[in-house]
């Protein structure tokens, strides 16, 4: 029983994340999101697009996606770190992000990003329950697989330089997020 006690600690531990932590996981995934957009439009249709909805080469959505999964799942909820209970919380973390990012952005900028209208089981066209699998799965191997790889590496970056990078992720992607707001009112 002790040496359980000592993985769950240790495990605890990798998963708890600092604020400089989650801004370097948010950029990383929010950048990896959108490589796999870009990707998978290229393939589909043979063009480089760039699908993010800001200026710089990053979807924040699998960035907040990512932290909110890492948070939610062990530091809020105490969940059971299973498969089942991960793909759970990740389909619905997710559904209600994709959902509301969907809503927040057509009402404020008058324009969907995503449209899942035609596909079997969606909600408004806003989630439909292929993404929602997808992004189940994507708990489950980020949050038990690269995640704690990703964080020891992360942990190896000296405190002052991991603050320094999670200041100018913040300003490149405020800026960015400001320039994108002022170019889309205009």
């Amino acid at each position: 029983e002790d040496k359980e006690n000592l993985l769950e600690k240790d495990r605890k531990e990798v998963i708890c994340m600092s604020a400089s932590e989650a801004a370097i996981v948010f950029f990383l995934f929010s950048f990896l999101g959108w490589c796999m957009e870009v990707l998978l439009v290229f393939i589909r249709e043979h063009i480089l697009v760039n699908r993010g909805f800001l200026i710089g080469p990053y979807c924040p959505i699998y960035g907040i996606g990512v932290v909110f999964i890492i948070v939610m799942i062990k530091d809020v909820l105490t969940l059971p770190y299973g498969i089942f209970p991960v793909f759970l919380c990740g389909m619905i973390i997710c559904g209600i992000l994709e959902y509301f990012v969907s809503w927040f952005l057509e009402k404020r900028y008058h324009a969907r990003w995503w449209d899942y209208s035609t596909k079997p089981c969606n909600i408004n066209g806003r989630v439909w329950i292929g993404n929602l699998t997808l992004f189940g799965i994507a708990s489950v191997i980020i949050t038990m697989v690269i995640y704690p790889f990703l964080i020891t590496k992360i942990r190896m970056i000296p405190d002052h330089i991991r603050w320094i990078i999670s200041i100018v992720i913040i300003v490149i992607m405020g800026t960015d997020t400001l320039l994108t707001r002022f170019a889309m009112a205009a």
